[in-house]
């Protein structure tokens, strides 16, 4: 057995496919696929799909998306309407943009941003923001879902 194979056998790329007629789901495992199947045989469309299989994707693999993370859903609706909903992180309301002190190093921090001492926006209490996943998911649903 080749090093090659053995790697694609790792990632993944010998697996079964998942297959449904006049609809598409891609993902990382079999049940977040045929959810997504699921939810398109039974008359939903995309976003109804991926919203289902974002939330089977919480449960299959936490440690990859979960309902305490966030993220960004771009859409492009069969009408041509294109639309991107943003579910990242916010920050809570007792934050304050002085709560962090701004270094004057040219170097950019984590994330391409000014570095702040101490890495108190990447590291500690002062990091932590209030998870979009579930919220962002929703609001997918609620302006561009068609099943109730």
């Amino acid at each position: 057995m080749s090093y090659l194979y053995q790697r694609r056998r790792w990632i993944g790329a010998l697996r079964e496919p998942c297959i449904a007629e006049h609809g598409l789901v891609a993902s990382k495992h079999r049940l977040i696929g045929e959810t997504g199947v699921d939810v398109l045989r039974r008359g939903g469309n995309a976003v109804d799909a991926a919203v289902a299989a974002a939330f089977v994707d919480c449960v299959v693999e936490p440690a990859m998306n979960g309902i305490g993370g966030e993220g960004v859903m771009a859409i492009h609706m069969a009408n041509g309407e294109n639309a991107i909903i943003d579910y990242v992180g916010r920050p809570s309301k007792n934050c304050t943009p002085d709560m962090y002190e701004l270094l004057d190093e040219m170097e950019p921090g984590w994330m391409g941003w000014r570095r702040v001492k101490d890495d108190a926006n990447v590291i500690g209490h002062r990091a932590v923001t209030v998870p979009g996943t579930v919220a962002g998911l929703a609001k997918a649903l609620e302006l561009y879902g068609t099943m109730e």
